[in-house]
């Protein structure tokens, strides 16, 4: 829950979701480049490892 603490007024997580693996987001407060960064670091613990290297391989060039 590290995350929480970086950004406590956009990031969060309610009694209900304290099991979960993730976090709650205030979409009006979280800056936009940290967002980006968030979700495009969770799609690539759950996406295909050879997507994600083709991915990786066109964001290089």
């Amino acid at each position: 829950m590290l995350l929480i603490y970086y950004d406590p007024q956009s990031l969060f997580v309610t009694p209900h979701y304290e099991s979960y693996p993730g976090v709650i987001v205030r979409l009006r407060t979280v800056d936009t480049a940290h967002l980006h960064e968030l979700l495009l670091e969770a799609w690539k613990t759950v996406a295909p490892k050879q997507v994600v290297r083709e991915w990786e391989g066109r964001e290089r060039k």
